[in-house]
């Protein structure tokens, strides 16, 4: 690799900076992005994505708790990273099996909003 070669990020396709990124091809915001989706179903990674771009993650007067709106916007649900009120969050809790709350892994974005270079090898596998 030369120093004139541009290595580009395979989810975002900004130009990646640290060795670390360039090795593993994926910056640190969008390897969490990508850690925090990876248990939806396309179509719950859509609406996470969404989400995202909307910035629909509010941090509540408690620590590590968070609201965030409903499918229709009509209400919001009280999220954790590991708890969520929506009625999918509560369904999924106890199977591991099934596909993940977009509430939860949206809040897991925000908590680590970033993953460390050391930490993408393994985010993945």
């Amino acid at each position: 690799m030369t120093a004139q070669e541009i290595i580009r990020c395979e989810e975002c396709r900004r130009p990646l900076k640290t060795e670390a990124s360039r090795a593993a091809k994926i910056g640190p915001r969008c390897a969490a992005i990508k850690a925090a989706a990876k248990d939806l179903s396309s179509r719950q990674r859509a609406k996470f994505r969404e989400l995202l771009s909307d910035g629909a993650v509010i941090p509540t007067s408690r620590p590590g708790e968070f609201r965030l709106p409903s499918s229709d916007g009509s209400s919001t649900y009280r999220t954790t990273p590991r708890v969520c009120t929506c009625k999918w969050g509560r369904k999924a809790a106890g199977h591991p099996e099934m596909h993940g709350c977009i509430h939860r892994a949206l809040v897991r974005l925000k908590v680590r909003p970033q993953i460390r270079a050391a930490d993408r090898r393994t985010a993945f596998a």
